[in-house]
């Protein structure tokens, strides 16, 4: 969850958002308000990055449950985007999604609807023009109207900070063991990790004040993940720009003083193959032998 604070006038307002429901549910500042409020639950089935989504359960005998974001700091610019799904298309007409806003209170007689969401049982990106509320302080509602029909799941609820945009025009090179990320934006710096591809993020965070990063001390033939971002100073961070780039292969392997080269295998999963090999066998489950390129 990334927030960006604002206060207004006694009030704590955020003015970007970018929320995946990988914590708490609901996540801090979030409401969930209506006639059986326990249908909006985390959901760690059918999300659509990550490991959990938001989803609201059917019910037999039909609800109407609000999940409502904190009050937001609109301005001239800001969209709201989001992933849904519908559990089974055979059951739209019985679960509908509504996009909601109210510039008053959460409480739900003040939400005004400014968007029916026509909902497949596929994930789909949506984005929603929230200009109009420019000045004025709104919250936010997934209003879900359900009458004994099928879950619905929302993920990747994003609206960027206008006042710090995110980086653009990435290019990333790079050779066996080095290269450089380079990068379009006027930030004041930017905040950069990276991991392997197999790995968890664990927050240590580069900053550059340049547009460009080098990187050393790869591991040759390897995918690699990267999370790049905007850091505006006073004016908050962007989103996180989520990229990969992989490593050269070695033109010739390294062979120990017993003139063996190991390769055990212990880092890949069991459907993956290492970039700087080439699997003879066309069977996919158990190669038969490999030879360097």
């Amino acid at each position: 969850l990334l927030m960006t604070l604002l206060s207004l006038s006694g009030y704590s307002q955020i003015t970007s958002l970018e929320e995946g429901f990988e914590n708490t549910f609901p996540p801090d500042g979030w409401e969930i308000k209506g006639t059986k409020t326990s249908q909006w639950s985390a959901h760690s089935y059918y999300y659509h990055t990550g490991y959990y989504c938001a989803r609201h359960d059917y019910d037999y005998s039909g609800c109407s449950n609000f999940l409502i974001t904190p009050q937001i700091a609109a301005k001239t610019g800001m969209t709201l985007s989001f992933y849904a799904k519908l559990g089974n298309i055979n059951f739209a007409d019985d679960s509908k999604l509504y996009i909601e806003v109210s510039t008053s209170t959460s409480d739900t007689a003040n939400f005004t609807q400014i968007q029916a969401i026509d909902l497949s049982d596929t994930y789909q990106k949506y984005d929603i023009d929230l200009s109009e509320y420019n000045g004025q302080n709104i919250y936010i509602a997934f209003h879900v109207v359900d009458n004994n029909g099928i879950g619905i799941y929302v993920d990747d609820v994003f609206i960027p900070n206008v006042d710090c945009p995110a980086p653009t025009d990435i290019v990333s090179s790079f050779v066996t063991d080095n290269g450089t990320l380079s990068f379009t934006g006027s930030a004041d710096s930017y905040d950069f990790e990276y991991e392997l591809v197999t790995a968890d993020w664990n927050d240590d965070n580069i900053s550059s004040e340049t547009n460009s990063i080098t990187l050393s001390d790869l591991l040759p033939g390897t995918n690699y993940k990267y999370k790049l971002r905007s850091n505006c100073g006073t004016d908050g961070t962007s989103q996180w720009i989520l990229g990969t780039f992989t490593t050269q292969c070695l033109d010739e392997l390294t062979i120990d003083e017993q003139n063996t080269y190991v390769e055990d295998f212990e880092s890949y999963q069991v459907s993956d193959f290492p970039n700087c090999l080439t699997m003879v066998s066309q069977d996919d489950n158990h190669p038969s032998n490999v030879a360097s390129i």
